[in-house]
């Protein structure tokens, strides 16, 4: 009887680890890669004045209003 359970569960743990390296190479699930030559920003040069939008020598930025309506700002 002990050599029965010992063989099964030598079995048993031999098929979940064949279980475990097959699902490993499946790649069921894609892998994903961080890779920044894909995407490549400009360049941002520190010493000139500018951010996501222009700004002024001062800092501060020029708002045009297109309309005369009041907006809720919420």
């Amino acid at each position: 009887m002990t050599t029965d359970k010992y063989t099964k569960t030598v079995l048993t743990v031999i098929a979940a680890c064949l279980t475990v390296l097959t699902l490993q190479s499946v790649d069921i699930i894609p892998k994903t890669y961080a890779n920044d030559s894909i995407l490549k920003l400009p360049s941002v040069d520190p010493n000139k004045n500018y951010g996501l939008v222009p700004l002024n020598k001062d800092g501060s930025i020029d708002v045009n209003v297109r309309s005369a309506e009041e907006l809720k700002v919420d």
